[in-house]
């Protein structure tokens, strides 16, 4: 017996399978596959998936280069989010960083700042009564800080989060946090050392199959160039 096309377990299993064409590239297929899931979706699916449908397909928009269409649909997500759970959920701050990679990548770091930042209030407001690792709001926040030649602020997150790891922690956060240090050390002066750590940790992320859609963008910038010249001192 088959649900159908339109089946919420159907329409959930299409839009993972897009996420998977995202991920290997194929982003023509990935669009059609996630605007069909939305064209027929109705309310929440039954499954509550709509929020991770609009945030795929902000994801695919922005890898083909629709940065202003890709906001529009991070943003959706949020409000959507928002009216489920009020203005103060986890799974809200997971929609404030979604809306925030969106515009950092369209060149909008101001407002991307301020939505990692209202996500790491979240964050650290809930840590206590829900157990959220801090580090998921920090690293982020510290990617545009080092895009944005900042690492004086950068550098404090960073340590912090990196503290707080373990070996069950997903595999992208470590690398990540080690690539941004690193550059922070080159653009401080310390070239031999901070070299030595992106070389180490570009190798790591670079292991994983299709890791550059899932690094923040300052990280995925440094993936495959070279770091700057000395510019900055690291406190």
């Amino acid at each position: 017996m088959t649900l159908g096309d339109y089946h919420p377990d159907t329409l959930t299993a299409q839009n993972n399978l897009g996420a998977t064409l995202l991920h290997a590239g194929q982003l023509a297929e990935a669009e059609r596959m996630q605007r069909d899931v939305l064209a027929h979706v109705r309310g929440d699916n039954g499954q509550g998936t709509v929020v991770n449908d609009y945030q795929n397909l902000a994801l695919t928009l922005h890898e083909e280069g629709h940065s202003t269409e890709a906001v529009s649909y991070a943003r959706r997500a949020l409000d959507l989010q928002r009216q489920r759970e009020g203005e103060s959920s986890g799974n809200v701050a997971v929609a404030l960083r979604s809306l925030a990679i969106t515009e950092q990548y369209a060149g909008d770091t101001v407002a991307a700042e301020r939505e990692y930042r209202a996500a790491l209030r979240i964050g650290e407001h809930l840590a206590g009564e829900q157990g959220i690792a801090l580090y998921r709001w920090q690293i982020p926040l510290a990617d545009l800080l080092v895009g944005d030649s900042r690492c004086d602020e950068a550098v404090p997150l960073l340590r912090t989060a990196l503290s707080s790891l373990d070996a069950d922690t997903d595999p992208l956060w470590r690398p990540q946090a080690d690539v941004l240090l690193g550059q922070c050390l080159v653009m401080g002066g310390y070239r031999v050392q901070g070299n030595a750590q992106l070389r180490a940790s570009r190798a790591v992320l670079q292991s994983l199959p299709g890791v550059e859609v899932d690094v923040y963008p300052t990280v995925r910038s440094l993936l495959h160039v070279p770091a700057p010249k000395p510019s900055l001192a690291v406190r």
